[in-house]
């Protein structure tokens, strides 16, 4: 039984802190940088297969995301967990943040305007840290490969 309290404390206080957290960082604009690496190319509104006439310019762009995010997905394999890792998450989060500005060019609900900015903001950083990451990896087997004697 004290187990289970304890869990039961222990869950609370983590929902109660990532609520906090989204209250601390949440800024008052909605003003956020969008540049960066990320595909910022405006959705074209007649791309998308199986688009249906009464089709949403925003489920338009929805979709043509959702197959943008599943090419970048498509990855040359290099049998290395932790690149193939980084590389997929890279694409993953390049998703994320493109359906995130659809949210802020096409959306109309405040909070969910706020989720999208808080995805961008986010995702933005953890996509640079995983392509300095991946920088970095590439760069120490390139100085690797060209030790005399390899």
């Amino acid at each position: 039984m004290k187990r289970i309290s304890g869990l039961a404390i222990i869950v609370v206080f983590l929902a109660f802190s990532a609520f906090l957290l989204g209250v601390v960082t949440k800024r008052g604009s909605t003003a956020i940088d969008t540049a960066g690496s990320v595909d910022a190319r405006p959705i074209d509104e007649h791309a998308g297969h199986g688009d249906r006439p009464q089709d949403s310019a925003a489920t338009r762009s929805f979709k043509e995301a959702n197959e943008r995010l599943h090419q970048a997905m498509n990855i040359n394999w290099s049998d290395k967990a932790d690149a193939d890792f980084i590389r997929l998450m890279i694409a993953h989060s390049e998703g994320a943040v493109a359906m995130a500005r659809i949210e802020l060019e096409q959306g109309s609900d405040p909070e969910a305007k706020a989720l999208a900015e808080d995805v961008i903001r986010s995702r933005d950083a953890e996509i640079l840290r995983m392509r300095i990451w991946l920088a970095q990896r590439q760069r120490a087997e390139t100085l690797e490969g060209a030790r005399p004697g390899n």
